[in-house]
């Protein structure tokens, strides 16, 4: 809902990049807990997650750009 509220309110020319820190930022987040839930190594569980969001985020990015 963060990422959201972010483009809902923020000016067009800097909210991608708040957009994008603010769900790199809610991932880690969401991450921890549930690294520490599941008694997992949690410094791993940040790096991936945070490994495959941004190879996401790029493609998703990339695609954007080729469609328009």
């Amino acid at each position: 809902a963060v990422p959201f509220a972010i483009a809902y309110y923020l000016p067009v020319s800097i909210e991608m990049w708040v957009i994008v820190f603010s769900v790199l930022l809610s991932l880690s987040l969401i991450s921890i807990v549930g690294a520490r839930a599941g008694h997992m190594d949690v410094s791993r569980t940040i790096l991936r997650t945070l490994l495959v969001a941004s190879v996401t985020i790029v493609v998703s990015y990339l695609v954007g750009q080729i469609a328009f």
